[in-house]
């Protein structure tokens, strides 16, 4: 049986960015940071091909569909339903259409009709800069947008509907297209409660937690309903919360609507939050949060995203058992260093639990040639503490670590572990392991075999064929080392293992920048 050490050739796979790709990115969160038109169109290219005719009917009225700055955008009027044809070419590579919509009210506009690629777009003016509350330029062949879900929902005011040709290379994107435009009153929570009864509390709640929303008791587990609409941008309550316990609550919403879930502090900053997209259920805690065990005020905020629609607000006070938790809140050491070197590591360990540590800790650093902490890495040392660490203190611990005096010289991931051998009883022990995010570089690095080689201590180079491979015995419990380049792609080992006896082969590849070794198990005839 032969075991082959082998370089692999190192590729790299590019995937260019292109303005499609980006496109498609772009249209999966059209609700996102408001987009300046002026940066759409940098994505917007002229288009090319027969003009529009020189009197054109766009809007169903004569003329030309100009813009907004110039004042000589088309007119829909209020709250606008309607369908008309319009045109554009390279000479008019913009129509604007100017509407108002009034409070409750939502417009939805699709275009379709036309060749290859248009793009459509609802605009509002904030001090003379225009920007688009709803983008769509990549549904072909039917692009549509609407102020459902967008920055002005259900908001009363003048909009603009913009339309842009798109040109992709030599294909045309002018000429007619067609507009179907709605604007449909949206129900809101005040045409289904008079007054609203929030949580019970016999109005609407208030939107912001400096506005002295009621306070729901100390020590609460209850269930609440509420109603959110474009108008009331959210609904607040307060919780007392005791000692030694944490706060939870969920939320679920009407299908179709989208609210969104936030804990704030007594000042305003935020605790936890969660923001599912649609009508996903909403869940936010204090567990696990620097905030668990502490005694206080709570706010719990269902803010508003898209939609009219009622909700149910779950809320769980629950006693937590004080417990202390050991996390690595810094890594410092020199990032050079040669084999036999003492290199001091500077550990800060933080105590982020609910519960002084009375108990001493350990922790170990570790020299690593991958992402990961196996059994064949180097440990270079390790320091204890035994005065205890309360809750939220740091201390540092420092490890003078003996680099191997026959280290393979390269770079080396570092990683950091605490307690390892579980002394002290933790909230979690996922944080015990960090990697720093700087490396070590050991000595110096190599990307060429010596001359000659000393593969497996041998004094020479172990060959790649059976009639060249090197014996390393019957039933071999063994380290070798050896060297792999461009120019010498694989060592071939025999080993003889006699019947029911395992065989487990472990590779480390060289510690240097682009090594890729790969490892098979042959039989004599070359089967892998």
């Amino acid at each position: 049986m032969f075991i082959i050490t082998a370089l692999s050739p190192i590729m790299t796979t590019h995937n260019p960015l292109n303005l499609d790709t980006f496109d498609e990115e772009e249209s999966k969160n059209p609700f996102g940071e408001p987009i300046l038109l002026d940066d759409l169109r940098k994505d917007i290219r002229n288009a090319v091909g027969q003009p529009c005719p020189a009197i054109q009917n766009d809007g169903g009225s004569p003329g030309d569909a100009g813009n907004a700055t110039t004042n000589t955008a088309k007119d829909l009027g209020s709250n606008p339903t309607t369908s008309f044809t319009s045109c554009a070419d390279t000479t008019d590579i913009e129509d604007w259409y100017e509407f108002t919509m009034d409070q409750d009210y939502n417009i939805e506009v699709t275009m379709s009709n036309y060749q290859n690629d248009y793009d459509l777009a609802i605009a509002y003016d904030d001090n003379g800069s225009y920007f688009a509350a709803d983008t769509s330029y990549y549904g072909d062949p039917v692009e549509t947008v609407t102020s459902v879900g967008s920055i002005i929902e259900s908001t009363p005011g003048t909009y603009w509907v913009v339309v842009f040709p798109y040109n992709q290379g030599a294909s045309s994107s002018i000429g007619d297209y067609d507009l179907d435009i709605w604007t449909n009153y949206t129900e809101s929570c005040a045409d289904w409660f008079s007054p609203q009864n929030d949580a019970n509390t016999g109005q609407d709640a208030p939107q912001n937690w400096s506005e002295s929303p009621t306070n729901m008791g100390n020590n609460v587990t209850a269930s609440y309903t509420g109603c959110l609409d474009g108008s009331d941008g959210g609904d607040v309550f307060a919780f007392d919360v005791p000692v030694n316990h944490t706060i939870t609550a969920t939320l679920t919403m009407d299908s179709g609507v989208d609210f969104d879930l936030i804990m704030h502090q007594t000042n305003g900053s935020i605790i936890d939050s969660s923001g599912g997209s649609n009508d996903a259920d909403e869940f936010i805690t204090s567990l696990d949060s620097t905030f668990e065990n502490q005694q206080g005020t709570y706010y719990i905020n269902v803010t508003h995203f898209s939609g009219s629609g009622n909700y149910s607000l779950d809320v769980w006070t629950n006693f937590s058992v004080p417990i202390p938790n050991l996390a690595i809140d810094n890594i410092s050491f020199g990032l050079a260093a040669n084999p036999g070197d003492i290199v001091p590591v500077d550990i800060t360990v933080i105590n982020d639990g609910t519960l002084d540590l009375t108990d001493s800790f350990m922790a170990e650093v570790i020299l690593s040639v991958d992402s990961g902490q196996t059994w064949v890495d180097h440990n270079l040392g390790n320091a204890s503490w035994t005065s205890g660490l309360a809750i939220n203190a740091t201390q540092v611990l420092t490890v003078n670590g003996a680099i191997p005096t026959n280290i393979v010289e390269g770079e080396y991931n570092v990683f950091i572990v605490l307690d390892s051998n579980e002394m002290v009883a933790e909230k979690s022990e996922t944080d015990n392991v960090e990697l720093a995010d700087d490396t070590m570089e050991i000595g110096n690095s190599v990307n060429a075999c010596a001359t000659p080689q000393d593969d497996a201590a041998s004094g020479s180079d172990i060959g790649e064929t059976v009639a060249t491979s090197f014996d390393l015995g019957s039933d071999p419990e063994l380290e070798v080392r050896g060297c792999i380049d461009s120019s010498d792609e694989a060592d071939l080992y025999k080993v003889t293992i006699t019947p029911n006896q395992p065989l487990e082969v472990t590779l480390v590849t060289a510690p240097i920048d682009g090594a890729d070794f790969d490892l098979s198990l042959d039989l004599p005839n070359g089967t892998s």
